[in-house]
């Protein structure tokens, strides 16, 4: 509770070779989480997250909409309504099992955060193309 589970503990905590190997050096990361409370610590359990990829010089990738559910017009249907930036953060009920987890809001803004960590390296300006330089 209040972060990831002990079982993503034990897998973060595995790949000490590749740490010391810098294998995912450069790679997109980026990640989501999901609670029964409209908080939820939802943002330490994303800011474990994104530590554990820089820890790898992994380049982490924000949510990106705006946040929703914040105007008298709105409802908790909007994308983004729990106002997350660093990921995806979602509510599920806790008496309903895990197909109800992903319907509406929530699966827009997971499906917004894999088409923003979707984009290319180049396209983030992460790699050189052509005629440019990293240096």
């Amino acid at each position: 509770m209040g972060s990831v589970s002990v079982a993503f503990h034990a897998l973060a905590e595995a790949p000490s070779k590749p740490w010391m190997q810098r294998t995912w050096q450069d790679k997109l990361d980026a990640g989501f989480t999901i609670t029964g409370s409209m908080s939820g610590d939802k943002l330490h359990t994303l800011q474990y997250l994104s530590l554990l990829a820089a820890l790898h010089g992994m380049h982490w990738v924000s949510l990106g909409p705006l946040p929703g559910w914040n105007t008298t017009t709105s409802s908790d249907h909007d994308d983004n309504r729990l106002g997350f930036y660093l990921g995806a953060g979602a509510q599920s009920w806790n008496d309903r099992g895990p197909d109800a987890v992903l319907t509406g809001a929530p699966r827009v803004t997971s499906a917004a955060a894999s088409q923003s960590s979707g984009n290319s390296p180049s396209k983030l300006g992460l790699v050189p193309t052509e005629g440019t330089s990293m240096s």
